[in-house]
């Protein structure tokens, strides 16, 4: 019997812990700005082995317009990383089958994943530690429960990072004297430069766009690009 209430108190005091966990997380919903329909919104990848971790950043990343799938360890992140659509990890440390660590380092070892934006999830202050995830391969860290600022930070520091405002003057540069030619090469370079991502994806459009000399098209996808890296839902 006092196995029984001593085991029930675990669960009583884990829950409440992640009920207080998810409310913070979910108060920060409006801090995000809803993308533009999702058409460009990027895909996240969630790796945490809580389902209830796993919940929140998905209800959280979803609502604000962002394409997310979540899987429960490194192993997991592996297998879905080979789909080639992912713009950003967001990866819990301490998991089971493989960790956080053990995942950086074959991501970081695979040329195929060298543009993917990775964030460390750890249920430590990463206030003086950064240095360590960063100097293991990742690019940021966020500590648990998640801060919704610096949440907002990091998937911005994802959109700058691949350079859409360079992008953006190249592709309104062919509004005016619509070039076909030119505008299949801008793309070719896009999928040479960014090989997975949502510019990798916009690289398809913009052929498509080429092929109907639709130059209606090109702006509408201008204004797709530069919605989603001010992070603004265009009135």
């Amino acid at each position: 019997v006092l196995q029984l209430n001593s085991s029930l108190y675990k669960l009583s005091e884990r829950f409440s812990r992640y009920e207080s966990m998810s409310k913070k997380a979910l108060d920060s919903v409006e801090v995000l700005e809803p993308v533009k329909d999702g058409k460009l919104a990027l895909w996240i990848l969630v790796a945490d082995d809580e389902e209830i971790n796993r919940e929140v950043f998905k209800g959280l990343l979803e609502f604000s317009g962002f394409n997310v799938k979540t899987v429960e360890n490194g192993a997991g992140v592996m297998e879905e990383l080979q789909s080639g659509i992912f713009d950003i990890l967001l990866m819990d440390i301490q998991m089971p089958v493989m960790d956080g660590f053990q995942t950086i380092e074959k991501i970081r070892s695979d040329s195929k994943f060298e543009n993917l934006f990775t964030a460390a999830i750890t249920g430590n202050s990463c206030s003086g530690s950064e240095k360590e995830y960063l100097d293991k391969g990742f690019d940021a860290c966020l500590s648990k429960p998640v801060d919704r600022s610096r949440l907002v930070e990091v998937i911005d520091l994802c959109r700058k990072r691949e350079g859409y405002s360079v992008i953006i003057e190249e592709l309104e540069s062919h509004i005016k004297a619509f070039n076909a030619g030119r505008l299949r090469d801008t793309a070719d370079r896009i999928e040479q430069r960014f090989p997975g991502g949502v510019l990798n994806r916009a690289a398809g459009r913009i052929k498509i766009i080429a092929e109907n000399y639709d130059s209606e098209a090109l702006q509408a996808l201008i204004n797709e690009l530069e919605d989603l890296f001010n992070g603004n839902e265009r009135k």
